[in-house]
């Protein structure tokens, strides 16, 4: 489904709830799709941003091709539940991973010097790049969920693309 630039902000609180809905091995699509269906093995969840004007949230995952349709009403029903109760119990423990990536990557000119770059490109300031962990440590609960409601996607609104080296297993 699609979602606002990037570059209009709120990219942390997209990257937050992208992992909260994957929802690791023990909930989210995961439990969907794998515990719950027993079709899948990986389950992924992130952003495509093919111009500054168009970017789209991906969920993705190989499935059993005898289950492609229950995985589709599966899927958006999960995704609707999401979208209604977004279940982040520990957002500081969210927040962690994110913030020791980003005190590594300062540390390396050619991730700061991307930042600096996409920051510009952005129309913001290139100083952006040092002041990641800020934007990070200032994310809330609230916010995300404003985010929710007001930037992603209904459940109807995604797109749906299956593949299989099986025609006869897809759906019409």
């Amino acid at each position: 489904g699609k979602l606002p630039p990037s570059r209009d902000g709120s990219e942390f609180e997209d990257l937050l709830l992208a992992n909260a809905l994957k929802g690791g091995f023990e909930g989210g699509l995961f439990k969907a799709i794998r515990t719950e269906l027993r079709a899948s093995y990986r389950y992924s969840v992130g952003f495509a941003e093919f111009s500054n004007e168009h970017r789209t949230l991906l969920l993705t995952g190989q499935v059993d091709t005898s289950k492609i349709a229950e995985a589709e009403v599966i899927l958006k029903k999960a995704y609707d539940e999401f979208l209604t109760d977004m279940p982040i119990d520990d957002l500081a423990a969210f927040k962690k991973t994110y913030k020791e990536n980003i005190k590594e990557d300062l540390k390396d000119t050619g991730y700061t010097s991307y930042y600096a770059l996409v920051a510009k490109l952005h129309g913001k300031s290139p100083t952006r790049a040092v002041t990641l962990q800020d934007e990070l440590a200032a994310v809330t609960e609230q916010a995300m969920k404003q985010r929710l409601s007001d930037a992603f996607p209904s459940a109807d609104e995604l797109i749906v693309l299956v593949d299989s080296p099986d025609e006869e297993s897809l759906p019409n």
